[in-house]
């Protein structure tokens, strides 16, 4: 009988354990921890007013025609241009404030994110973006998708869903939004990236798994004492019958 509950409790420990390393699930992760933001927002994810600097974008290539570096900024869309619901908490944002005469090119808008304590390999990144005139994405340097060619040029007039769930590394990584201001003059560009959602599974801590495991080896001593206590009393009992 002895054996059979010293069997069954360490059954019991064992499931323990191996809920404690293997029950791992994706949770979203916040943009606060993750440093992953829409575009236009503060750190609160409030929109910010036109004219104000992207507080996580920044443009890290751009057309040799600026004499200063561009910086990414809140702009004022065109009228043609997608406006963002209260829904999206994102704004556009390009080279100025207003971008309507920008140099044709190419401009890169990058945002780091950090996955620390996450699973890379579970990692997804799902969201909803608008560009004027047409663009790709690239996490860690690899290409995820496009929207549109150099004769598809009206991608600024709708959102455009995209889903990442691949070439995610542990700790910092980088997203890169590529646009493409098409032309030979000077025209209007942006960028509107909205309902970015970040979900991994967290990667178990050691000394969680340790302390519960010491707690449960002390269950299981207290246990296995009480056992050979009641065999001794149960043999005591036998022998005075």
């Amino acid at each position: 009988m002895r054996y059979t509950k010293l069997k069954v409790l360490f059954l019991v420990i064992g499931l323990l354990l191996i809920g404690v390393v293997g029950n791992t699930y994706a949770v979203t992760v916040p943009s606060e921890v993750s440093g992953l933001y829409n575009t236009g927002v503060d750190n609160d994810e409030s929109v910010l007013t036109a004219g104000t600097q992207d507080q996580h974008y920044t443009i890290t290539s751009y057309p040799s025609n600026y004499t200063t570096p561009p910086s990414a900024t809140v702009m004022s869309p065109h009228p043609n241009y997608y406006s963002p619901t209260e829904e999206d908490k994102a704004a556009w944002i390009g080279p100025t404030s207003s971008p309507t005469n920008e140099p044709p090119g190419d401009y890169t808008y990058t945002i780091k994110f950090n996955l620390t304590g996450y699973d890379p390999e579970s990692a997804t990144i799902t969201g909803d973006w608008a560009i004027d005139n047409w663009g790709e994405i690239y996490l860690n340097g690899n290409l995820i998708t496009s929207r549109g060619s150099e004769t598809e040029n009206k991608q600024f007039g709708s959102l455009e869903s995209f889903i990442i769930d691949s070439n995610f590394v542990s700790g910092i990584n980088t997203l890169e939004f590529v646009v493409h201001n098409y032309g030979n003059s000077s025209s209007p560009t942006g960028l509107l990236v909205a309902n970015l959602t970040l979900t991994a599974n967290p990667v178990p801590l050691p000394g969680a798994i340790w302390l519960l495991g010491s707690g449960v080896l002390g269950i299981s001593i207290i246990s296995i004492r009480g056992l050979k206590r009641k065999n001794r009393e149960y043999k005591s009992d036998f022998l005075l019958v």
